[in-house]
């Protein structure tokens, strides 16, 4: 009895198809409530923000100084919250705590 021939390229491509079940939402999902801290500066983590509730000063300091929870991941961002507000980061610039 002959085994079938097993592909990596099709059972991504299948994966991918079959939209909860896709590598990309477990990935996505894994990393929400995971505390990051900030790789870079305070400086330049307020260059590099989009804030969505807060003010830009308070946020970069209290994420500096204490990290923050990510709430959501949007291709390669992520919307962390901290205890002065919510904003959107890079992934590159954060790193787990």
């Amino acid at each position: 009895m002959s085994r079938p021939n097993f592909s990596l390229d099709d059972f991504k491509k299948w994966m991918k198809d079959h939209g909860d079940f896709s590598v990309e939402h477990f990935e996505r999902k894994s990393l929400e409530g995971t505390l990051v801290e900030s790789k870079i500066s305070s400086r330049k983590l307020a260059e590099r923000m989009v804030i969505e509730k807060g003010n830009l000063h308070e946020i970069a300091q209290d994420f500096k100084k204490n990290g923050g929870i990510i709430v959501e991941v949007n291709d390669r961002n992520f919307l962390v919250k901290v205890d002065s507000g919510t904003f959107y980061i890079p992934r590159k610039y954060v790193t787990r705590a």
